[in-house]
Parts: structure tokens; sequence; C-alpha cells
């Protein structure tokens, strides 16, 4: 028996309510942006009641004759109670504000959800309005939660009648998350983390170095996912398919010991097995399948520094998600790789039949998998800087098949307001954003740089910005020949005062001139002279 405020009510419209029946029936199906107010005056409210208690909205009749209604009556919508006026006694009239966030597309009555998902309806049966034998007239009922009155498994149900995932309810409502979690219905948990992330299934973090791109990367994924249910890689030149998905490898084993043997009488040779050794993507692929009431994170650092078409190979189709997630078309997988898959999902966590869509009776009777896709709750995140050297190009093909998240070139910066930094040989202090907003107008201004070559915030460590000593080191051996064999490689006139100087001249510059490495009449002379790029005073000294 439920104790305290209910976490869920039902509330049925009737005919003092027709106004508002009608305009709940013409909305669309989805977020309600804005929300729908109701105002709706009853009797015979729950004390208990309170704001924030969700609702379940049914559109009831209009008359008591049994007269079939304009609009299908049904389970049309989910709200939040906003404000209870409760009258002085049980039987005065009370006012119950309620928004409307969520909408299903259609009304839903008891036999669309006794259809839609039979074995869901037996756990909600006793429900109010959508139960069995359920025909009290009260326009607001608390929910007792018990055996068969299972919301969880309700909204599994509606989920199905309306073939959706209900990833949007979960926006709108993220706190009914965990109300959905303790559902005693297994498949309603698998709803709830399936909708629950509302981030994209792949997603890729893009900027200039130094933006932050794996630090917000990490924080979100810190939010969605357990450590445990994270795995990270990061892509090089020589990172291929067989690192990414697997291959056969040998592996060193020894002869097992039989039951009448001592462990010195089977100390025999080793010798070479050669064995499917799994990828990062498999891995995680498997976990993902053979748990699927739990989210799963791959985490791809620096994905174009290897070949991202060769390195994905196959597995590139599987990236087209369709509304839910799930990858909208299987690909065939070799026979090495089905074998194992077979061996993971049958032998080794005994789920072969739960995993569905993935085995057939003549799939079983080869012992391996013929297909695969990506399941809904595995995600694929990544980073990216395209104006690295060395990176490969990732072609168009392959780009619109993830999200991109762009790091702007001064997003975060407020955590280093106010950090100062003594450089070269005057030892005048300067304040780091200062200094870097002046070096990026030149590079942007005079020389003419693509924004991704720019010095992002965290370009340095804040260990390095705080070492006091070390900093003019960390500043030459990063900043300097970062610009000088990268980013202004190609425009040294246009950033040095001495183009023509070699790297160590310019560092022994750095050391020694009081007029500074870079050119003249640049945003940095003035952020040395005291104002920056747009001419406003700021604290500086010359670099």
């Amino acid at each position: 028996m439920m104790t305290g405020a209910p976490k869920f009510v039902t509330m049925r419209l009737g005919k003092d309510s027709v106004a508002d029946i009608k305009r709940i029936d013409a909305c669309e199906g989805g977020i309600q942006d804005p929300p729908i107010f109701l105002s709706v005056t009853c009797k015979q409210v729950p004390r208990e009641l309170k704001a924030g208690t969700f609702v379940l909205l049914w559109l009831g009749s209009d008359n008591s004759k049994g007269i079939k209604t304009a609009w299908k009556q049904g389970v049309r919508a989910v709200a939040r109670i906003e404000e209870v006026k409760l009258g002085e006694k049980h039987n005065d009239d009370s006012v119950t504000i309620v928004s409307i966030g969520y909408a299903f597309p259609m009304s839903m009555d008891k036999i669309d959800l006794l259809e839609a998902n039979p074995e869901a309806y037996v756990h909600f049966s006793d429900l109010p309005l959508v139960g069995l034998s359920e025909y009290a007239n009260q326009t607001i009922r608390k929910v007792e939660y018990g055996k068969r009155s299972d919301m969880g498994a309700l909204l599994v149900a509606c989920g199905a009648a309306i073939n959706s995932s209900l990833k949007d309810l979960f926006v709108v409502y993220p706190d009914l998350r965990k109300l959905v979690e303790d559902s005693v219905f297994p498949q309603a948990r698998r709803l709830s983390i399936s909708a629950s992330i509302g981030e994209p299934h792949n997603l890729i973090y893009f900027g200039a170095p130094g933006t932050g791109k794996s630090h917000s990367l990490n924080v979100l994924a810190g939010k969605y996912f357990d450590k445990a249910h994270t795995r990270r890689v990061t892509f090089h030149p020589d990172y291929s398919y067989a690192s990414f998905v697997g291959c056969y490898k040998p592996a060193m084993r020894w002869p097992k010991q039989k039951d009448d043997e001592s462990l010195s009488e089977n100390m025999g040779r080793p010798y070479v097995s050669y064995e499917f050794v799994p990828g990062p993507l498999v891995k995680s692929y498997v976990e993902a399948m053979t748990h699927p009431d739990e989210n799963f994170l791959l985490i791809v650092e620096e994905i174009n520094r290897a070949n991202p078409a060769a390195t994905f190979g196959d597995v590139f189709q599987l990236l087209d998600r369709d509304g839910d997630g799930e990858s909208e078309y299987d690909v065939n997988v070799p026979v090495d790789l089905g074998e194992h898959l077979w061996k993971e999902f049958c032998h080794t966590s005994g789920r072969a039949d739960e995993v569905p869509g993935l085995y057939s009776r003549e799939e079983n009777a080869a012992c391996r998998v013929n297909t695969m896709r990506l399941p809904s709750n595995l995600y694929i995140w990544a980073t990216m800087n395209s104006a690295d050297q060395g990176v490969f190009p990732m072609d168009t093909a392959f780009k619109r098949r993830w999200e991109f998240r762009y790091m702007g070139i001064d997003e975060g910066e407020g955590k280093y307001a106010g950090k100062v930094v003594r450089i070269g040989s005057r030892r005048e202090p300067v304040e780091w954003n200062a200094l870097r907003h002046a070096i990026n107008g030149l590079l942007k201004g005079k020389a003419r740089v693509n924004e991704d070559k720019l010095l992002g915030p965290f370009f340095l460590k804040e260990s390095t910005l705080d070492d006091d000593e070390g900093f003019d080191e960390a500043f030459k051996s990063k900043v300097l020949l970062y610009l000088y064999e990268d980013a202004a490689k190609m425009k040294r006139p246009k950033v040095f005062r001495h183009p023509d100087f070699t790297y160590s001249e310019i560092c022994a510059e750095y050391d020694s001139s009081a007029d500074g490495v870079f050119a003249l009449d640049t945003p940095v002379e003035r952020a040395a002279e005291g104002e920056d790029a747009d001419g406003d005073a700021e604290t500086g000294a010359e670099a």
C-alpha cells in the first residue's frame, strides 16, 4: 500500500471538461511545448495529493448514457500536478491544476493496451481506469502500488500500442525514469534505460586543440554511464579493423591438468593456440546484447588519426540507426567473428534465446552467428580535431552517420578567468586568457589562419599555468613549437618578428628580447601595451 504523497494518479476528464477534452484530442503526439494547462474542479480529491505528482490522463465521456463520443476514449497524455487547492471537507469542490508535457498520438483504451502487450497487462490489471474491473467514476484516483498495479508495465504497453520507445516522455519527465526502473516488470526497466539518455547514439566532439573536447565528453559520459560500462580506445595511424573489431591471434596455452595428475606431473610444454581475440567494439557489443537493461558506451579518442572507413569496415553500415537507436540494417559477419559471438551469447552467458532476432535453427546448428546489428543500448562517442597534421580525411557518407558537437574556441575559458602568468625576459604579468586571445587575434587576423588551428583555453594545463618557474619552458615547447611547426607554418612572416629564424633562435629571442617574438603591429603588441585586440584595457606583457 502506498504511503505519503502518491507518485502517480489517474485523472478522468468527463462532461464538465468537454472543452479541455477537445483541445487535448486535437493536439499532436509527443512533447507539448508549451505545455497544455488544465484546471480541473472535482470532489473527493485524495487529501495527500501534492504538486509534482505524475498524472495519467484519460479522455472520458460527455454523457452518462453510453452514447458514443466524438473522440476516442482512453489514455491520451502524461501530465504533472502544478497546484492543488483542496476543499475544506472531503466532498467539497477542489481545484487541481495540471500541465501536460507529453501526449500520446492517440487515445488507448483497455483493449488496445491488452492487445499491444498481454504480458504487460497482467502487471497493471488492477490500476484505475485501465484495469479489468475498474468502472469507478471518481475523477482523480491515486495509484495504490501492488502486485498488479505496475505503472512501468503500463507505459511499456502504451509504447507498444503506438509503436514508440517513449523517449520524449523521459526527456520531458526525467524523474519518471526512477519510478519505471523500480518496476517489477522486466521490460519496463529496459524502456527506461533506452529512453532516458536523450543523447545521440553516434556523437563526435570536434574543435580546435585545447578546447576541452575529451573533458566535456567525459563529463557527459559520467552523467549517463557507469564506469564499468564505459570502454575507451584511442585511434592512431596503425590502428586497424583487426584491432577495433577483432581477429585471430596466437596465444600461449598450457595442457589442462587431469583429475588424476598432480601439478608437477602435468608441467608439459606450452603450445601456441590461435584464437579469435575481440576488439573493443565487439566487447562492448557483446556486453550490450547480453545486458539489454543497461547502457554501454564506447569512446573513441582521436577518431580520425586512423583511417575511419578502413577501421570500421563493414561495421560502418551499422552506424545507420533508427529512431530507437538500433541499427537499421543487419550486416553479415565473418565466420571467425560469428563463432566467437556464438560462444559469448550461448556458452558464456547462456542467454542466446533472449537476444532477439539473432539466432535461427540453422544458425544454432552451425554454432555461429550470421548477422549482427548494434542495439539501442550501445552508444559510440568520439573526439576529433580535423586540423591536426597527419589525420585521415573523413568522407561525407561516414560523417552523415554521426551527430557533431562543436567546441567553441573560447568555450570554458571562465575556468581560467584571472589566471596570471609571467612570460619572456621582462617577467611582467599577463592574464592567460588575454595572451591567448591576443595570439588568436594575430593568427586569424593578419595571418588568416582557420579557427580550428587557434589555441583553446586548455591548450596548456592548469598546473603549467600555476608553475611560475616552468611556464616559460612550456610556452616555448608547446605554444611556440605548435605555431612554428603547425598553425603558422605557412604564415611565419605574418606571425613571427623574424620569420627566417629557426625554432631554437625564436626560443632564444623569447628568453632575451624585450621586443618579443611576434610580428609588430599585432594584437599581441597591443596586449603588451595594456590593450586587447579591440582596444580595451587589459593587464598584459610582451611575449
